[in-house]
């Protein structure tokens, strides 16, 4: 996260952020992300100190924290004030050269999700909070109520899928779960989305992803490599079984989030 304190970030993040100036009148564009994954995590907090940081030292001493007497939540307070830092350096320039869009944040994920100070550190820029949520069979309710809690914004899910066995892919890459087929896929698509269609708080999901990995491509980075991920294959043709299941909760989604509403009044 040391970038983030360089004096050349912000000339560095208004050069990037002009090309976006093109998007503006594009109707079909929800909004932008800054980044992807950011390791706003303790495991950043432990190597800064590693590397004596004079950021995060300095940080230390303003709050009288001594290096023997550093806890989890030390740690998740620093992160929050670098990310602090980030969105407000970030956000203003989104804004600026695309105004018509959302800015729908930095996808959070392992342990950031978990952070109550990037949340709050987030709410005065983001629009929405993206997330990517692996680990887990469907959200978690603690995880949804700590969100509501600690920022008004809503949220997105933008990450999490599952492999299926029956492709012959060795699916060895990537976070998502492996099941045995396709039709599992779809179950896990359902069961996974309720959850998120009982939220008052999210605003949307995102499978990621659309193809699966092609095991040829040589340029592939080690995470989308040889996985069924997608709802198509590498000749873009769809699961058809999968696409059955996810089609058959997409065109129900506005009746079922009626149905949960009326369950919860």
């Amino acid at each position: 996260m040391s970038f983030i304190f360089d004096e050349e970030f912000q000339t560095f993040c208004d050069k990037e952020l002009q090309k976006i100036t093109v998007y503006q009148n594009d109707a079909n564009l929800l909004g932008h992300f800054s980044d992807n994954e950011i390791p706003f995590t303790h495991n950043e907090f432990n190597d800064l100190l590693k590397d004596r940081n004079p950021n995060l030292l300095n940080w230390l001493k303003e709050k009288g924290i001594d290096e023997a007497n550093i806890t989890t939540e030390t740690k998740k307070e620093f992160i929050g004030f670098v990310t602090a830092k980030y969105y407000a350096t970030v956000a203003p320039l989104i804004k600026k050269y695309d105004p018509n869009h959302l800015y729908i944040g930095s996808r959070l994920h392992s342990n950031a999700k978990n952070n109550q100070f990037i949340f709050k550190a987030a709410e005065p820029y983001v629009d929405i909070v993206s997330i990517n949520y692996y680990g887990f069979w469907q959200p978690q309710q603690k995880d949804i109520e700590d969100w509501n809690n600690w920022t008004s914004k809503p949220f997105f899910i933008t990450e999490f899928y599952t492999k299926a066995e029956e492709t012959g892919m060795t699916n060895l890459s990537g976070a998502g779960w492996i099941v045995k087929t396709h039709k599992d896929r779809g179950i896990h698509y359902q069961n996974f989305c309720l959850e998120l269609l009982k939220a008052k708080n999210c605003v949307g999901w995102h499978w990621f992803r659309y193809q699966d990995n092609d095991p040829n491509d040589k340029t592939a980075d080690a995470s989308n490599s040889d996985s069924n991920k997608g709802i198509v294959d590498t000749e873009y043709k769809g699961y058809s079984e999968l696409l059955k299941w996810m089609k058959e909760l997409n065109n129900n989604k506005y009746n079922l989030v009626n149905f949960f509403d009326k369950i919860k009044n």
